[in-house]
């Protein structure tokens, strides 16, 4: 169930004393219990998310990347926006809001979930597609092509025939630049010296006599 006074008082927490990366060990004990209210609470978790993320306050959107990034290494891997929160945005704040995701959000699955979740808004076509076109071929789809195509296919299965022409473009974009990527010649200068390769090899086929032998001694 959400609370709102719960959080509310974590809020005000964070805004009085700064701490704010919540993957700090003393904060996640500190709040143990609330932050596992709102990781339970689906609705909250999206509220918390997208309120702390365009808050003025900076504190609260470092911590909001803290709350997203320690729930990502805990399993929770795909938050998404408020859509009833971001029915209430401008165009400004939908902006602010794109700037704070890449600011704060590291990993590239709660990245991609959070920039898919801009599209379920009223009137997405007019207010949110040009920010995910250009998350997804200029940012998240440029440090995450890979993950980006394979989230647009799957995307694409679901997704209404506006949608499905955006995921299309999207998708062609990342994928006439990861060909020309894979396609460029590679340079030499880039490759490590023979003699450095060669040490390379000698230390792997050493590790793996030594591993073998480790394997011997336990039989």
């Amino acid at each position: 169930e959400y609370r709102p006074l719960a959080l509310d008082c974590l809020t005000q927490w964070i805004i009085e004393h700064g701490g704010s990366n919540l993957q700090e060990t003393p904060l996640t004990e500190l709040f143990d219990g609330v932050i596992m209210q709102i990781a339970n609470d689906r609705l909250g978790l999206q509220v918390i998310i997208t309120r702390w993320l365009v808050a003025p306050e900076n504190k609260l959107a470092v911590a909001c990347g803290g709350l997203v990034n320690y729930l990502n290494i805990h399993g929770l891997k795909s938050p998404v926006f408020s859509p009833e929160v971001l029915n209430t945005f401008s165009l400004q704040d939908f902006k602010f809001l794109a700037r704070r995701l890449l600011g704060f959000v590291v990993f590239e699955d709660p990245l991609l979930s959070l920039t898919f979740s801009f599209l379920e808004i009223n009137n997405a076509s007019e207010m949110s597609f040009g920010i995910v076109n250009y998350l997804l071929t200029e940012e998240v789809g440029r440090n995450y092509p890979l993950a980006t195509m394979n989230a647009l296919k799957l995307k694409k299965e679901i997704a209404t025939s506006t949608e499905k022409k955006l995921f299309e473009q999207i998708y062609a974009v990342l994928l006439e630049r990861n060909t020309a990527n894979n396609n460029l010649p590679k340079q030499q200068e880039l490759r490590p010296p023979v003699r450095l390769q060669r040490a390379i090899t000698l230390k792997k086929e050493r590790e793996m006599e030594r591993t073998q032998e480790r394997k011997k001694e336990k039989s």
